[in-house]
Parts: C-alpha cells; sequence; structure tokens
C-alpha cells in the first residue's frame, strides 16, 4: 500500500518509513512526468487538460493533508516516517 499515500494503511512491520516516504514522494513526481509522456506522444488534448486539472487538485490537496496529519500526530511518531528500521526490527 506504499503508493496509495494513505498513511493509515502502512504497517509498520511491512515497510519501514523511510521506504514509504519515498515511495510517496516518487508517486507523486511520477504523475506530472506520465502527464507529459503522454503529451509528447500526441494524447489527446482532453485527456492531457483533464489530467492536469485533476493534478493540480489531487496533488496540493494530498500534501496538506499529509501536512494537518504530521501536525497532528504525537511528536514520538514522526521519526518512523524518516526512519529505515521496521516494526519488526525493533
Amino acid at each position: 500500500t506504499d503508493f496509495t499515500s494513505i498513511v493509515q494503511f502502512r504497517h509498520p512491520n511491512e515497510l519501514g518509513g523511510m521506504y514509504w516516504s519515498f515511495g510517496f514522494v516518487l508517486t507523486m513526481t511520477s504523475l506530472p512526468v506520465v502527464i507529459a509522456i503522454y503529451e509528447r506522444q500526441d494524447g489527446d488534448h482532453s485527456v492531457v487538460r483533464l489530467a492536469l486539472m485533476l493534478l493540480y487538485i489531487l496533488i496540493p490537496s494530498t500534501i496538506v493533508t499529509l501536512g494537518v496529519f504530521f501536525f497532528n500526530i504525537e511528536k514520538k511518531y514522526r521519526r518512523t516516517f524518516y526512519s529505515t528500521e521496521r516494526g519488526k526490527e525493533v
């Protein structure tokens, strides 16, 4: 579930925080890249326009939601999102 950006689905025994964070960043950066590739291959202009519109809505709202989440969780858990250890290694 590392590609879903749903932080509640991240199970600490399966994914370390660094791996989940890397997957999150990779997913967010791959969206505009894929749209650009589709556009360069003479993709349908209306599809590109719709994809860009969704992109401009989804990425900022996902980042804001993640920011609100980090603001509201207990400070001792924040380090688990950049730690390389998994729960079963603790």
